[in-house]
């Protein structure tokens, strides 16, 4: 049975119901050749414990690289497809509504996103969990460290 979640993000009730198993699983693999190499690159050096801060620049370049705007279009409307935005108490599809719901809120929409990938990839972010963390507590110690430089 397909899963539903709802979610306020930036005080607007977005809905997000998972996509069909085999949808899924071909948007796991768009993803993971767009996606794949960048995570590699973080993760190699969380693995060290050598993660720095330019290794992150790196895997945002990498990821740009791999992601033509018009594939970033796509995997938008593919992970929005079945959201659902409530405003003013009335529920709607989001991709017709997508320009006046994200114009001026950019990062609501990356947010939305992010939302959708967890609803849709629960299982991947369970399992990635750890290394997210471990990137977390050594991006955090290497800010408290570059602030006590100062």
């Amino acid at each position: 049975m397909r899963e539903a979640q709802t979610r306020e993000i930036d005080g607007i009730p977005f809905t997000v119901q998972q996509l069909p198993a085999m949808r899924a699983a071909k948007l796991s693999h768009r993803l993971g050749s767009v996606v794949g190499p960048a995570i590699a690159k973080i993760a190699a050096g969380a693995a060290k414990d050598e993660l720095d801060l330019s290794q992150l620049g790196d895997a945002v370049q990498i990821l740009f690289d791999r992601l033509p705007e018009k594939e970033f279009e796509a995997l938008i409307k593919e992970l929005l497809e079945t959201a659902q935005v409530t405003i003013n108490g009335q529920t709607a599809p989001l991709m017709p509504a997508f320009d006046a719901v994200f114009t001026g809120k950019i990062s609501t929409l990356f947010k939305v996103l992010k939302f959708s990938l967890e609803v849709n990839f629960a299982d991947f972010f369970d399992a990635a969990a750890p290394l997210i963390r471990k990137a977390q507590t050594f991006g955090a110690s290497r800010s408290s460290s570059l602030n006590t430089l100062k």
